[in-house]
């Protein structure tokens, strides 16, 4: 066996190929779990696996690249915007749950991930479509779209797969989201079921935020199906601040005229609380507050919010999942996904 002739570089498939007695073929495929025609001892295994580890080898990315002729990474494309007054969407506790759901599926494969920013470069150069079809990206996510992202249409045909986003049942893109619409219906359903009968809704009413759309249509059919007043409706983005603002001029104006306040995120949910505690209200006991996305808050009393949860743990893992099956070339089909949503309504409110 020969001696590894400079043990401060990392060895290459010649070197490990020397030192085990074998072919470069073979050390290739023993290390990247292929099979091979040619069959290779369970002891030789061992010891080209050892001596790779021992050696500290490491793969070359771009030559695997060259020999695959394809790329080994995903593109995740954020919409970087603020979300509220002062955080932005890299702390939103949405976004980073799906991101832990990403970093498990991606994990566990042999690609890696680049973060993409959705900035007016990405925009003007249109670099989602020239990265997919240049292969700088083998597989695009879109997280953050919105109504107005008629970009979008440029990749369409390509391994590219919007999340968290408005699901039409014509819709020709790839797709998973949460049933958005039905959930927050259910929501308004459950406290029409309780008898109130008066509602106003505060969040993205379609102007903007695909999600906000889902959840506003939900608001208005439910009531519109129980022949109940639904145009009271605030628009305020996802922001705690301004839901804050909008229910503090509401209720130093006059009194509440209103049984329930529909929030399309629980962190609006919060900001319309604080309002009311500010003004004296007692929350449930004048009026209630209903959010909706169950990212583990609660009113600052430490009460909890009645809400329904999203997946979108889920929604990132199988995000992952679907892109690569998309690149195995095991799936060609459209991918049209709805996860279900979950009510959670605490004891105070059943």
């Amino acid at each position: 066996m020969s001696i590894m002739p400079n043990t401060n570089k990392r060895s290459n498939l010649i070197d490990l190929a020397k030192m085990a007695d074998v072919s470069i073929s073979t050390v290739s495929r023993v290390l990247n779990n292929k099979d091979s025609r040619i069959k290779i001892s369970d002891k030789k295994q061992q010891e080209i696996r050892r001596l790779a580890e021992e050696y500290d080898y490491s793969p070359n990315i771009h030559a695997r690249r060259l020999s695959t002729k394809r790329c080994q990474t995903i593109g995740l494309s954020v919409l970087l915007r603020k979300v509220t007054t002062k955080d932005s969407l890299l702390q939103s506790g949405a976004f980073l749950e799906m991101l832990e759901g990403v970093e498990q599926a991606i994990g566990t494969s042999d690609y890696f991930l680049l973060l993409m920013f959705q900035n007016e470069r990405y925009f003007k150069e249109k670099l989602y479509s020239n990265m997919l079809k240049e292969q700088v990206i083998s597989g695009l996510i879109v997280w953050g779209s919105t109504l107005r992202d008629d970009y979008l249409k440029s990749v369409v045909n390509e391994n590219c797969i919007i999340i968290n986003s408005y699901p039409q049942i014509d819709c020709e893109f790839n797709y998973i989201g949460n049933t958005e619409n039905e959930a927050f219906g259910h929501l308004v359903e459950y406290f029409i079921k309780k008898g109130h009968r008066r509602f106003v809704y505060v969040g993205e009413c379609g102007v903007f935020n695909s999600v906000g759309m889902e959840r506003v249509n939900g608001f208005r059919r439910i009531l519109t199906q129980y022949s109940l007043d639904s145009s009271r409706i605030y628009q305020c983005h996802f922001d705690r601040e301004q839901a804050f603002a909008i229910f503090d001029k509401i209720l130093s104006e006059s009194k509440i005229d209103f049984d329930v306040v529909a929030a399309a995120s629980d962190d609006l949910a919060i900001g319309v609380f604080q309002a009311a505690q500010k003004h004296g209200y007692r929350i449930p006991g004048d009026f209630i507050i209903a959010g909706a996305g169950d990212m583990g808050l609660d009113f600052p009393d430490s009460s909890k919010i009645p809400t329904f949860r999203v997946n979108n743990w889920r929604i990132g893992e199988l995000a992952v999942q679907k892109t690569l099956e998309k690149l195995s070339q095991k799936s060609s089909e459209k991918i049209h996904i709805e996860l279900p949503c979950e009510l959670v309504i605490p004891d105070e409110y059943k």
